[in-house]
């Protein structure tokens, strides 16, 4: 069941030129949530979407003193209140919602492909299957426009030298001079998928971006046989 919470923002801090996570602290609230889940976000904001968004929740459970949300800073009057919020302002959020979740059990690899913010439940995910120290093969494939646009990269690069069962793996679509990349370029394809995934046949898919984004994985996942149990997704629009 839900809980109605009123958490304090702690922090606030950019992940790359277009995204930003807030942290709020639950200040001894035992909140119980699975890794992927989401809650709401109420702000006093006139805006023409409403006063309340739904967030994936881009901490961890392991994370047990705050709550975090990443997302992308748009135009709208939500997203820029969001933005202004000042340190220790005070927020009514309610979670946790949603089944976007690991597997109960650990017997099939996992792939993760994401595009954007998108990567925001699997953030939370891969953080909590180290933390907890799960022997559960994970694929991350992650797609994002150019390099500096990679949120938790620094994160995900570390997390692999600390977790043998995690492999990231990137692709941007746009490469600029001022930075060196060595990484795999385009969008994510029918061909990067094999070449990047050991197990196609046994892995379970979580795909997570735009619709656009997801409705391009669904149908190269199609093209590769992958049947519908064996996918799970969660579409990110209005940002």
């Amino acid at each position: 069941m839900a809980l109605t919470l009123e958490l304090k923002l702690i922090e606030a801090k950019n992940e790359s030129p277009f995204s930003k996570t807030f942290k709020f602290g639950l200040d001894r609230t035992n909140l119980d949530y699975q890794a992927g889940q989401y809650l709401t976000l109420d702000l006093p904001v006139e805006d023409e979407r409403g006063k309340r968004r739904p967030f994936t929740i881009s901490s961890s459970p392991t994370e047990k003193d705050f709550l975090t949300i990443t997302t992308r800073i748009g135009p709208s009057p939500f997203k820029q209140t969001l933005n202004t919020l000042e340190i220790g302002a005070k927020t009514q959020i309610k979670a946790p919602y949603g089944n976007f979740v690991l597997p109960s059990d650990n017997s099939k690899p996992v792939v993760m492909l994401a595009g954007g913010i998108g990567i925001t439940p699997f953030r939370s995910m891969i953080r909590f299957a180290s933390d907890t120290k799960l022997s559960l093969p994970i694929t991350l494939l992650y797609s994002n426009r150019t390099p500096q646009d990679i949120p938790f990269k620094a994160e995900f690069d570390q997390l692999k030298d600390l977790n043998q069962y995690f492999k990231p793996v990137y692709t941007v679509n746009e490469t600029e001079m001022s930075e060196k990349w060595t990484g795999l370029t385009g969008f994510i394809d029918e061909r990067m998928l094999r070449e990047s995934i050991e197990d196609l046949k046994n892995s379970i898919f979580y795909v997570c971006g735009p619709p656009g984004m997801v409705e391009a994985m669904l149908q190269n996942l199609k093209k590769l046989n992958i049947a519908n149990e064996r996918v799970k997704i969660e579409r990110f629009s209005g940002y």
